[in-house]
């Protein structure tokens, strides 16, 4: 008997709302500029589409079970700041082995943002800390390039980052997102996209 109130004491202070930590201030640490012009558009309704060297393959990236927020407010510490999660539709990204799975978010910690695709055998995450004096994103682990100028079916785009981390090797244009990737069959490139 004296375990069951032990145990309904415990459940009660667990449940009550009056034993919360409450926040007299949130501080929010959205998402970085910089990070945003290269992988916020990962959203409902855009689009892309690519096409092999010869043409021959056709691949189209959606987003599907996009979820915002998931994380809320931490009241450990009085941060809110946003994360996304979601599904990357694809025949030939990361050898058409699905799920690809996709999140963005910024973190407890000011000024520093995450971005990530992958499945279970290929990946990369990039992260950009607003602090530092070097190249605003990094890939983790470390093999990125800034590439001034490239052009793809006829479009140019600039200051590209280009991300290799083992078998995933992918390009990201400010204000598009993915403009090509190669896999270990094929190299595909952006030919029409919608980002609203």
């Amino acid at each position: 008997m004296k375990c069951l109130l032990i145990f309904v004491i415990v459940v009660i202070a667990l449940v009550n709302p009056s034993c919360d930590k409450k926040c007299k201030e949130v501080t929010y640490n959205g998402y970085l500029p910089e990070m945003n012009k290269y992988f916020g558009m990962y959203v409902p309704d855009n689009w892309w589409k690519y096409k092999n060297q010869d043409s021959t393959k056709i691949d189209s990236i959606y987003i599907s079970d996009f979820v915002e927020n998931p994380l809320g407010i931490l009241i450990t510490s009085c941060t809110e700041f946003p994360m996304q999660n979601f599904t990357l539709n694809s025949n030939y990204l990361f050898n058409s082995l699905p799920p690809i799975t996709g999140y963005y978010h910024s973190s407890e910690t000011c000024c520093l943002n995450f971005y990530g695709l992958g499945n279970n055998q290929i990946g990369f995450q990039a992260q950009m800390n607003e602090n530092t004096d070097s190249h605003p994103v990094s890939i983790v682990p470390p093999s990125e390039e800034l590439i001034p100028e490239i052009v793809l079916n006829g479009n140019t785009f600039y200051n590209v980052l280009y991300f290799e981390h083992g078998e995933a090797k992918v390009f990201f244009a400010p204000n598009v997102g993915l403009v090509r990737y190669i896999t270990n069959q094929d190299t595909f490139s952006i030919f029409n996209y919608q980002v609203q």
